[in-house]
């Protein structure tokens, strides 16, 4: 709510577009340049046949009779952009697997 009202879509918009330039200016170096940070979580549907055995040959992971298995993956991909707060062009860094099915739970030196 601003002004004791509830904003329209609009309005909202105007007021984040607005509070993200302010915290980009912030944030930039001293050529105007701003790092951040794109994270993008994906499902990945898999058949799986695998089984991992232990020092007795036990199956401690996986289908022991060598099944394939419909699995759904979650993965967390995160990726560094530079941007200028100028219009200059933005750098892409590449995408990297920072985390799967939720094991890390997700990037802990973002958070």
């Amino acid at each position: 709510e601003k002004l004791g009202r509830r904003l329209g879509m609009g309005e909202a918009i105007s007021e984040i577009a607005g509070q993200l330039e302010s915290l980009a200016k912030k944030q930039a170096d001293s050529q105007g340049v701003v790092q951040s940070t794109i994270i993008c979580q994906t499902l990945i549907k898999c058949r799986e046949i695998f089984a991992v055995t232990n020092e007795l040959d036990q199956v401690v992971q996986g289908d022991p009779e060598g099944k394939v298995n419909d699995v759904t993956h979650l993965v967390r991909f995160e990726m560094t952009i530079s941007a200028s707060i100028n219009g200059g062009p933005s750098t892409l860094g590449s995408w990297q697997i920072t985390d799967i099915d939720d094991l890390l739970e997700g990037n802990v030196w973002y958070t």
